[in-house]
């Protein structure tokens, strides 16, 4: 308690008036007995009540002017020691509810049985205003609403996605309130989960989210305990394909794992095709699920569904992989690459998962990497380099152009490299493109790869070995490589027998090299085109180069969508169909358009005016799998930006957590005041029921009981 005019508590020295009036009233007199006094005495019961009214008087009196004093002095409380009935008028409330991925099932109703149970206590006048929080605020019932209206509103939330962020969440909601005179609530209602509510980030964030000021509004953190073991709690992994790049017509495998959590075990999952359904999936035991289809030239979307999960895989078909070979040969005339180009796209294929062209090493430059392959808008993807002598310093800057642009590369050395011009032009120290130094040429009669040793993804194929396979071959002469001396992020894909590297492979730019220690033709006497691995390995090489290059169509939430057509169209406006929301058109005066508003899981489809739809999946959240609740030193975080957090509704009503300032404070002088009518009432029953009491003795009678 505290006073806001605390030098009136001297006041206080007034109470020793009646005391002194008491003391003086007790003078004696002479007493003179007169007619039939003479024969009455009071008797002790009476003496006994006298003495008591007396001192009960002179307390009554006494607190009295104490109380005065003391109401003078305007003593103040903090709000929350007064009982409700005690406090202002109506208030204004913001109620924020957790609409994030975490609340699916049973937490969306513990979290809306809650609200309804707190908007049930608001008073008549109180005004309500309520939001659905993800990134971004989206209000389900308007401000400013009865509260029976926004409980009612409370069955329109849309269904859990996304991420919460409390701190901009709060921000936006103290800058809404209208009204300063009114009392303001900002109460949150979540699943008390950690991520986004006191995660580092958040907490780093919340100072700038609650105001300061002499009477801000009032900010509580509600988590609502949730039973997660119960209800049908569905995972499911992100699907993935045994390549980056889908070749059309051909049949594609894609594959992903369901988990339960809490419950059975789904039988089947639901399956769409570019947003349409198409049957279900069985689960196995283990909960993989797989589901194989071909596909038309285009962009498509899987989505596989079960409970209240889901996952998108967005891609494009390609007719097939745009390929350059660059022919080492100095006749020019293709033979040194006819056993690559017959891996690639045999003649007798109808319909090859490659088109192929073939140019002489010695006069490509930067205008032969963008020439189209196989007619309008198929620049080559990949480009190999097949026993090329040597590359001029504008080729090699050519070569890293179309690497940083997203190429991949995939150099071939055989018995014509000249390994000292090779290391000058193209790897320079390490500040170059090239993965490795050529050292010398290495003769081993029993030279073989080593592909179960590895964990890279072109090798996936080959890790069982199979009569006739990868592990069987043999190369009796090989580059030795040294990849120590290359730039940052080299990595050795596969090792030969001998220890040294097979294959070398480096991410540049947003592109990939690789680099064999071999050309993959039928020079120093390996027999490894005629194995049936031979054509496999290519084809993997080449799968893994080209999708280096594929624009991203399966992005993290709240990764902006960069977008440029295939082939290319005059800029113009882009319809975006995003999840939830109509579609809307966005002007695009230049490509690539970029779309920044992605923090809603799901399937983007992006149209352009000529017609074509582009689909891009977001992924959700993982972090909005993390249960993990916030703990005690979370709370005093919290508490330590003036946020309070409660479990119950009563508790907004008893505790008053502010945000930011003073906490503030009641003054109850009108509570004392009505101390002093009541004592002044008991002082005057006091001395009017003293007045009339009282019993007398016969004189002759005094001493007797």
């Amino acid at each position: 308690m505290t006073f806001l005019n605390a030098t009136l508590l001297f006041g206080l020295a007034a109470v020793a008036v009646p005391v002194a009036i008491h003391f003086l009233s007790r003078t004696k007199f002479d007493e003179v007995d007169w007619g039939a006094m003479r024969f009455l005495t009071p008797s002790p019961r009476t003496r006994r009540r006298k003495r008591f009214d007396h001192l009960l008087l002179l307390l009554l009196r006494g607190g009295v002017l104490a109380l005065l004093a003391f109401a003078l002095a305007a003593p103040t409380v903090p709000g929350s020691a007064l009982p409700s009935f005690t406090r202002g008028g109506p208030c204004d409330v913001i109620l924020l509810i957790d609409n994030s991925a975490s609340t699916t099932g049973p937490a969306a109703d513990a979290i809306k049985a809650w609200a309804k149970a707190y908007l049930a206590g608001r008073g008549e006048g109180d005004r309500v205003a309520a939001f659905a929080v993800r990134r971004s605020l989206s209000p389900f019932a308007p401000a400013w609403s009865p509260p029976v209206t926004a409980a009612s509103r409370l069955e329109l939330l849309p269904p859990p996605a996304g991420t919460a962020d409390w701190p901009a969440a709060v921000a936006t909601a103290v800058a809404s309130f209208d009204d300063p005179t009114r009392e303001r609530h900002v109460v949150c209602v979540g699943d008390g989960q950690r991520y986004g509510l006191a995660d580092e980030s958040a907490r780093a964030r919340w100072p700038l989210a609650v105001p300061a000021g002499p009477s801000p509004p009032r900010v509580w953190v509600v988590g609502v305990p949730v039973n997660r073991t119960t209800g049908p709690g569905v995972e499911i992994e992100p699907i993935a394909t045994a390549r980056g790049v889908i070749v059309a017509n051909r049949d594609i495998s894609f594959t992903t794992i369901v988990r339960a959590m809490g419950g059975k075990m789904p039988t089947a999952v639901n399956v769409e095709w570019d947003g349409r359904p198409a049957g279900t999936a069985p689960v196995a035991t283990d909960g993989r699920v797989s589901v194989t289809r071909r596909f038309v030239p285009g962009s498509h979307v899987l989505t596989i569904r079960v409970g209240g999960d889901r996952q998108d895989r967005a891609f494009e078909a390609v007719p097939a992989v745009p390929v350059l070979l660059l022919d080492g040969d100095p006749k020019g005339d293709g033979r040194g690459v006819r056993l690559l180009r017959a891996a690639l796209a045999p003649d007798k294929d109808p319909a090859p998962g490659f088109a192929v062209r073939v140019a002489p090493s010695s006069s490509f430059g930067s205008v032969t990497l963008k020439e189209d392959v196989a007619g309008p808008g198929t620049p080559p993807r990949v480009v190999v380099l097949a026993n090329v002598a040597t590359v001029t310093a504008e080729q090699s800057r050519a070569l890293e152009q179309y690497l940083n642009s997203g190429g991949g590369v995939l150099v071939l050395p055989g018995d014509r490299v000249e390994a000292a011009k090779w290391n000058a032009v193209a790897l320079r120290g390490g500040q170059g493109w090239l993965p490795a130094r050529f050292d010398r040429a290495v003769e081993s009669p029993d030279a073989r790869p080593r592909p179960g040793a590895t964990g890279h993804p072109a090798f996936a194929a080959f890790k069982e070995p199979l009569p006739g396979g990868l592990h069987a071959a043999t190369f009796p002469t090989y580059w030795k490589l040294d990849p120590t001396v290359a730039g940052p992020g080299t990595n050795v894909a596969c090792s030969l027998s001998t220890g040294d590297p097979f294959l070398v492979d480096r991410g540049v730019g947003n592109g990939r090299v690789m680099l064999a220690a071999v050309p993959f033709d039928t020079s120093w006497d390996s027999g490894f085109p005629g194995m049936p691995d031979y054509v496999r390995l290519i084809h993997e090489l080449t799968y893994a180069l080209a999708a280096t290059g594929t624009a991203d169509r399966d992005l993290a939430a709240g990764t902006p969508i960069s977008f440029t057509p295939k082939p290319d169209e005059p800029p113009a406006g882009v319809t975006v169909t995003a999840p939830e929301a109509a579609p809307r058109v966005v002007p695009v005066p230049a490509w690539p358009m970029v779309f920044p508003d992605t923090h809603v899981p799901g399937v983007y489809a992006l149209t352009t005016a000529a017609g074509r739809t582009t689909y891009v999946a977001v992924r959700g959240d993982p972090r909005e799998r993390d249960a993990t609740p916030i703990d005690d030193a979370d709370r005093e975080a919290l508490a330590g930006v003036g946020v309070g957090v409660v479990s119950e509704p009563r508790e907004i009503d008893s505790t008053r957590p502010v945000t930011g300032g003073p906490v503030p404070r009641s003054e109850i002088w009108w509570v004392v005041l009505l101390a002093v009518l009541v004592m002044c009432l008991g002082e005057w029953w006091v001395a009017c029921s003293g007045s009339n009491s009282g019993s007398f003795l016969p004189s002759g009678e005094r001493g007797k009981g």
